[in-house]
């Protein structure tokens, strides 16, 4: 959806630099077990997330400004 704007490269950077910082805190742990006992998703997973979660806002929120910007529903019935 609209996660796609950050280039691909920088959120590779990103995530690289969440890894390094867990290796310095945990010291010991793989960066999946940080993320495991820490309860965390890494951090394309949380933009994925905040992301569908802003789309639905817009879709169920009839107050939200950027729901008019959708097209209108589509409720046909197809007869094959």
């Amino acid at each position: 959806m609209f996660q796609n704007s950050l280039l691909q490269y920088l959120s590779n950077k990103i995530e690289k630099l969440q890894k390094r910082a867990f290796q310095i805190i945990f010291p010991a742990l793989h960066y999946q077990e940080v993320l495991e006992r820490m309860n965390i998703q890494t951090l394309y997973d949380r933009r994925e997330t905040l992301t569908e979660k802003l789309f639905s806002d817009i879709v169920v929120n009839d107050q939200n400004k950027l729901n008019t910007l959708l097209p209108p529903e589509n409720n046909s019935v197809l007869l094959l």
